[in-house]
């Protein structure tokens, strides 16, 4: 069960409210000359780590079942090709940073800082589709780490 906080909660369930949710993206990797930041929002908002230029996307918090591996669904726009050019050339998976913020107090983290790396996207004209997955993909891991057989340790047999 997520906590958020009383002004969050009070704006969700009023009739009318001047606050609004906003979900701020930062795309981050190591060879990107510098972070991309999109707050799904028709204006630019600014925070303590910079300038969120606004973006249209959708954005799915993974489940908190215990039964299924938690995973992300983000879809972005991809009408002026900035995000696409800058994840395509990528090596490795780039590392998400999500935050829910109200519009009125944009530092102040509602829901996050959530941190999940891009695993597999597709694309087309108009949009992105990724997957979001936690940086630790424990599952995937092999186990026992080491494999002992006659070719890698001919000693032990």
């Amino acid at each position: 069960m997520r906590t958020v906080s009383a002004s969050m909660l009070s704006s969700l369930l009023a009739q009318e409210t001047n606050k609004v949710v906003l979900t701020c993206v930062k795309i981050s990797h190591p060879t990107l000359v510098s972070d991309l930041r999109f707050v799904n929002n028709t204006e630019s908002i600014t925070r303590a780590d910079g300038v969120y230029n606004p973006a249209a996307f959708e954005f799915r918090l993974p489940n908190d079942r215990d039964d299924e591996v938690p995973q992300g669904q983000i879809v972005l726009d991809n009408t002026d090709r900035q995000i696409i050019q800058a994840i395509r050339p990528l090596q490795q998976a780039p590392t998400l940073e999500i935050n829910l913020v109200l519009s009125d107090t944009p530092d102040v983290d509602e829901i996050g800082p959530m941190t999940f790396t891009l695993k597999k996207f597709q694309y087309n004209d108009s949009t992105i589709s990724g997957t979001l997955s936690y940086e630790e993909d424990f599952l995937n891991d092999t186990f026992p780490k080491e494999t002992f057989n006659p070719r890698t340790t001919p000693g032990i047999f």
